[in-house]
C-alpha cells in the first residue's frame, strides 16, 4: 500500500522541482480551475486513505461496514451519477506528463491510476454495506 505514496511522491516532487519558484505557487491566489483540481486530488487522496482502512478492518466486518455507510451518501452517488465523470477524470490524469523522459515516473503513474481505479471501484460498488445492511434485515 505504502508503495503507491512513494510513486506518487516521486510525481510531486518531479513536478515542484520544474516550477520555476514552487513558494510562488504555495502564496498565490488559485483560480476555480486551479482549486478544483487541488480538490479532486484532495478527494482521490480521502479515497485511498479511507480504502485502506475499509480494508484492515476487514476482520471486523460490521465495523467495516458501519465505515463505509458513514459516507455511503456519497459513495452511491459517484457510482450512479458521476461514475463515468470520475473515470474520464482519471484519464486525464493518466494523459499528463510529468516527465517524459523518466520511464521510471511513467511506469509509477500507471501504476497508481490502475489502483486508483481499483479503489473508487470497490468504494462506489455497495460490497463495503453489505454485513450492516444483512445484519439489520
Amino acid at each position: 500500500m505504502n508503495a503507491y505514496r512513494g510513486s506518487d511522491l516521486l510525481c510531486e516532487i518531479s513536478v515542484f522541482a520544474s516550477l520555476p519558484s514552487s513558494s510562488q505557487l504555495l502564496f498565490a491566489r488559485f483560480e476555480p480551475l486551479d482549486r478544483s483540481v487541488h480538490g479532486f486530488r484532495e478527494f482521490l487522496i480521502f479515497c485511498l486513505e479511507f480504502y485502506e482502512l475499509l480494508e484492515r478492518t476487514r476482520e471486523f466486518p460490521l465495523l467495516q461496514s458501519g465505515f463505509w455507510h458513514y459516507h455511503s451518501y456519497w459513495f452511491d452517488y459517484l457510482g450512479r451519477k458521476v461514475g463515468k465523470d470520475l473515470e474520464n477524470a482519471l484519464a486525464q490524469f493518466a494523459a499528463w506528463q510529468v516527465d517524459p523522459q523518466s520511464e521510471e515516473v511513467s511506469e509509477a503513474s500507471r501504476h497508481s491510476l490502475e489502483h486508483m481505479r481499483d479503489v473508487v471501484s470497490h468504494l462506489t460498488s455497495g460490497e463495503y454495506g453489505v454485513a450492516l445492511r444483512h445484519a439489520i434485515s
